[in-house]
């Protein structure tokens, strides 16, 4: 989310230091319903796709992040601006599933 602009919009992103694709919209919205995200790195670095809910969101951006050469890691973020907002965020659970090299 990019709270400046929207506290319900979710957007996505990919930046491997050539190619940045900043905050492009999902077209999905957060409400008070568990959704579940997935990133498929199964074509590759140069080709990462993004799930909401089991259906692919930003499909007409390409995600190639082939230029990364150290390790992955998924992060989960909350920023908080400087103001008096309580912002609250729930994670249920994080599986991460690959092949090994």
């Amino acid at each position: 989310m990019e709270g400046a602009n929207s506290t319900t919009l979710v957007y996505v992103e990919t930046d491997d230091a050539v190619r940045d694709n900043n905050d492009v919209s999902t077209g999905v919205t957060l409400g008070t319903t568990y959704k579940e995200f997935v990133i498929d790195f199964t074509g590759g670095k140069q080709d990462v796709k993004f799930y909401i809910d089991g259906q692919r969101v930003a499909a007409s951006t390409t995600f190639d992040m082939s230029s990364y050469t150290a390790g992955l890691q998924p992060i989960v973020q909350l920023q908080k601006a400087a103001n008096t907002n309580a912002d609250v965020f729930e994670l249920d659970y994080i599986e991460i599933v690959a092949k090994r090299q």
